[in-house]
């Protein structure tokens, strides 16, 4: 049993193919793939009757999250969720790091107002580095919280009852809770230089320099972290906030960050993704209101 979806360890030497060669049925590339000659049983490639089952029935989030993260990849044939409607995915860029830490906190604040606890809240990010300056506003307010990182062991199914959890996205896989937020989204477009190392989503700048074989490695790179923003989106049950920092550039010139590619071109018209753009504490307030008005007509209709 397996997600190609989810196949996010690649900096570990997993290969995402391996599945999905499987899946074809492409028995010489499978044997190729793996690291001894002898590794696919005869019996794998006699196994005509080789049925893939594809598990639809979804129960961990509401229909519009499914839908929303399904637009950064697709399922065929695609997830069912057996939970109706629910909120859409909220996606909001903010002017700076700072307004987006005032949103989430906020975001968080309003959730424990209509009676969320606090353990059933996290805040994801690539890296632990994108977490610290969450982590001290939460600190300094008082909430309490859980820091996970990729090298802590498996996570339980739920996280720590009581506290939100800041945690990185490789560290929550396999968990899940009510309310989500998926922070520090963007990369900086001026990383550019093919001869240097792409740490985090700043791949998503590289092309491979006119070189085939780099080309397909940066592509592939590009995939998993693809493959990993879906991840963090699909550990949401009931809301989920996808956030970014763009601050405006010079002389109000273009912003030298970027959105994911793939969150700049989410398709909105299905209803089943809300932005908003956060430009001064107001924008904050009424992002957060209308979240609420949101989740009051969700419950009006249940």
């Amino acid at each position: 049993m397996g997600d190609v979806d989810q196949a996010i360890y690649g900096f570990r030497g997993a290969n995402a193919r391996l599945m999905e060669a499987l899946k074809a049925k492409q028995f010489d590339e499978l044997a190729a793939l793996l690291p001894r000659d002898d590794a696919l049983p005869p019996s794998v490639r006699r196994a005509g009757g080789l049925v893939c089952v594809p598990l639809t029935e979804h129960h961990r989030s509401t229909t519009r999250l499914v839908c929303a993260y399904s637009l950064v990849r697709a399922k065929d044939p695609p997830l069912r969720s057996v939970h109706a409607g629910g909120l859409p995915a909220y996606r909001v860029r903010c002017e700076s790091d700072a307004l987006e830490v005032r949103l989430v906190l906020d975001q968080l604040r309003m959730w424990r107002d209509r009676g969320k606890a606090w353990g059933e809240m996290s805040v994801l990010a690539l890296s632990s580095g994108h977490l610290t300056d969450f982590m001290d506003e939460l600190k300094n307010a008082g909430i309490p919280y859980a820091e996970r990182k990729d090298k802590d062991p498996p996570p339980p199914p739920h996280p720590p009852y009581g506290r939100v959890t800041l945690g990185t996205i490789h560290s929550v896989k396999g968990w899940e809770c009510d309310v989500v937020c998926v922070v520090r989204l963007n990369y900086d477009s001026t990383k550019t230089d093919e001869a240097q190392p792409a740490f985090g989503w700043s791949i998503f700048c590289r092309s491979g320099g006119g070189d085939p074989a780099l080309a397909d490695k940066v592509q592939a790179q590009q995939l998993e972290k693809v493959r990993l923003l879906y991840t963090a989106m699909s550990r949401a049950r009931r809301f989920l906030s996808l956030s970014c920092a763009l601050p405006t550039g010079r002389d109000g010139g273009e912003p030298t960050r970027r959105w994911l590619p793939v969150l700049a071109t989410l398709d909105e018209t299905g209803g089943c993704v809300k932005s908003f753009a956060v430009r001064g504490e107001a924008d904050i307030s009424r992002a957060v209101a209308e979240v609420s008005a949101d989740a009051d007509a969700v419950a009006a209709e249940a």
